[in-house]
């Protein structure tokens, strides 16, 4: 009796966790819109709530302020990022991968130039900002990939050994990092993306073997 109550109950609560999970992607991409559109700052969660469809009181269940919303946001667009980067450097290893790596990451900002301006207004690009908690495991993850690829390309001997990993890695972050604030400080300029072939090749002039 009840194995055969069991499977009706299990198809109801798969329709309401899909239809969930399908009012929370409805109210992110309309909070996407409206904070790429206009100010961050001057959007407010019953114009959220609005351009969602949904009542302010609805949208409160899934998200209790602006700040939670853009961290859900933040969340997804570091998905998004993720799967291009997987897929951009998948079958390769080294200093292939790593160039891979750069190049997609830096296209990707360039491609999303608007949402970069959100993130600069939500987050003040804060080292480890409140509204965007997953900052910090985000970058782990990106760091910890390229230094197997560095690692990599060492075995390989493709780059010196005796810098070490950490420091060749601090050292191309600290490059990158220059060129994406230059780059977002003076108008968000096209070629940003053309820029990454430059820090690579700067970076292999004293890296390689």
């Amino acid at each position: 009796m009840t194995r055969i109550m069991a499977t009706p109950a299990r198809a109801r609560a798969h329709v309401r966790a899909a239809r969930r999970e399908a009012y929370r992607e409805l109210i992110l991409d309309a909070a996407d819109d409206l904070f790429r559109e206009g100010e961050y700052e001057r959007v407010k969660m019953s114009e959220i709530a609005e351009a969602a469809g949904v009542a302010k009181g609805t949208l409160y269940n899934y998200f209790d302020s602006k700040e939670a919303v853009f961290g859900a946001l933040a969340q997804r667009w570091r998905e998004c990022l993720t799967a291009e980067l997987e897929q951009a450097v998948a079958g390769k290893q080294g200093i292939a991968a790593f160039r891979s790596l750069l190049c997609t990451a830096l296209k990707h900002v360039e491609d999303n130039a608007e949402m970069i301006n959100v993130y600069a207004a939500a987050t003040g690009l804060a080292v480890a900002p409140a509204a965007d908690p997953g900052k910090a495991e985000g970058e782990r993850r990106f760091t910890a990939l390229g230094r197997r690829f560095l690692q990599e390309a060492v075995d390989a001997g493709e780059l010196r050994g005796d810098l070490g990993v950490e420091f060749i890695s601090n050292a191309v972050h600290g490059m990158t990092h220059m060129v994406v604030e230059r780059w977002r400080t003076e108008g968000q300029p096209a070629g940003l993306a053309d820029q990454a072939a430059l820090v690579m090749e700067l970076f292999l002039s004293g890296a390689r073997r």
